[in-house]
């Protein structure tokens, strides 16, 4: 029978001798399988980390240890201790460490791939390491260290934050080459500016695993062009299954939409879900055809879009919500309609992704500052509000700085939290003194198990 410890302490300052109590009293590993940790936010230094790793070292019967300890003061030492610990358990298979926000630098990093290594049954690994002084050359020796651990199936690797540039991301491409057995794949090179050489690089390396799932951020990379070779890769690859592709962010055009989902159009057999974040690109009138069709096209694959701040025409826009409503899988959807021109048959194709039977189970529209939905368009959206269909779970709305009248404003609220199916409701707007109304009626549904009332100018996220 599988055992667990888990143990949760955040936003708190530890002194030692409240650490050792804690440890004392729940840390404490015998015939446990798997363990997690999240000492977040503690003011946690590599001799406190100590403390901790010695009483989980001697868990001879742990296949799984999740480390969360993001925003601390852990340093070389401490990313040394703790590749320790994994090297000196018999039965470990999978880790998952987050050291996002600490100092283990460059030091810190190669100690860790130089003990990990020594772990010869371990299979997974994911690690953060985003915001801790790494340099390129520092990631390039760990990456040329862990190239070592053939046995591996499963890598995470999140990256950002740090001084690493095309050198760097080159030698995280060659390690890449190393991993004969490995099948899932994330990486987040997030904030990491790359030309076309050196996404080819990556493109070429990743094309020689068997990769089944692949996950890629590649959001603000500056990446201008070359998905036309991701495109090929992803087509021609037999074996992969799952893919998500984040390209948030970055100057990718139409052309480059295009010769991304053309050649995965052409062979997509394989696949069984793509998810796809092309939040703030400049997709245009060509692109958004594209789009369109492959939105139509990809009917048993595609999960989830986002396609807020794409600066899609109105009438584009209709015709990709019109390939939404025929994909028969899709899953999730975000719209930003942000500065875009409204006609009546957008808001009449918006209700029907409101209303009309569909697998969409989590919508987001961001209408933030839309001077063009009046008064009268308003008022012909507002049906199909009253009949919500069954399975939509998730609703996330934003009016913040609209031209809509408190009364809308709350007539809206009040029509959404009559629906008994919603789970989650987000609610953006400007009008701070009918907040408590709007709460009241929350509180009477009692399906509801997030409600989120704001009237903060922070963009929509998905």
């Amino acid at each position: 029978m599988s055992q667990h410890l888990f143990l949760q302490i955040e936003n708190l300052a530890l002194t030692e001798s409240n650490l050792r109590k804690i440890c004392e009293k729940s840390v404490k590993v015998f015939y446990e399988n798997s363990v997690y940790v999240s000492l977040q936010n503690v003011k946690l230094n590599d001799q406190l980390l100590e403390i901790v790793c010695s009483y989980l070292q001697n868990g001879s019967f742990l296949t799984s240890v999740e480390l969360n300890l993001r925003e601390n003061k852990i340093g070389s030492q401490g990313a040394n201790t703790v590749a320790s610990l994994i090297s000196k358990l018999p039965s470990i298979r999978s880790i998952k460490i987050n050291f996002w926000q600490n100092q283990i630098g460059d030091k810190g990093l190669q100690l860790f791939a130089e003990k990990v290594i020594q772990s010869q049954h371990l299979e997974q690994i994911s690690l953060n390491i985003e915001d801790n002084q790494i340099s390129s050359e520092g990631l390039q020796i760990f990456c040329e260290t862990l190239q070592k651990m053939e046995q591996l199936t499963a890598l995470a690797l999140y990256i950002r934050g740090n001084k690493v540039d095309q050198r760097g991301l080159a030698g995280v491409s060659k390690t890449l080459k190393g991993f004969k057995k490995l099948i899932n794949l994330k990486l987040s090179l997030c904030g990491i500016s790359m030309n076309n050489q050196c996404l080819e690089e990556i493109y070429a390396n990743l094309n020689n695993n068997k990769l089944e799932k692949l996950y890629l951020d590649l959001q603000q990379c500056k990446i201008k062009d070359g998905l036309g070779s991701l495109g090929k890769l992803l087509a021609s690859s037999a074996q992969l299954h799952d893919l998500y592709l984040n390209l948030e962010r970055n100057a990718i055009e139409q052309s480059e939409i295009i010769d991304l989902f053309n050649p995965i159009l052409s062979n997509q057999s394989n696949l069984r879900t793509i998810e796809i974040n092309l939040k703030a690109n400049k997709i245009g009138k060509e692109g958004s055809i594209e789009l369109s069709n492959t939105i139509r096209k990809l009917n048993a694959t595609l999960k989830s879009i986002n396609l807020a701040l794409t600066k899609i025409e109105c009438v584009d826009m209709v015709n990709i919500i019109d390939s939404i409503m025929n994909n028969m899988y899709l899953q999730q959807l975000c719209l930003s309609l942000r500065s875009q021109e409204i006609r009546l048959e957008l808001i009449q194709a918006l209700g029907q992704v409101l209303s009309k039977p569909s697998t969409l189970a989590n919508i987001k529209l961001d209408l933030r500052g839309q001077t063009q939905l009046t008064s009268e368009l308003f008022q012909e959206w507002i049906p199909y509000f009253k009949d919500l269909r069954p399975n939509l779970k998730s609703l996330n709305l934003d009016f913040s700085q609209t031209e809509l009248q408190y009364v809308e404003i709350f007539e809206l609220a009040e029509l959404i939290l009559e629906q008994q199916n919603l789970h989650t409701f987000v609610y953006h707007h400007d009008c701070g003194y009918i907040q408590e109304e709007i709460k009241q009626s929350a509180l009477k549904n009692k399906n509801l198990i997030y409600f989120e009332l704001t009237n903060k100018e922070d963009d929509l996220l998905f």
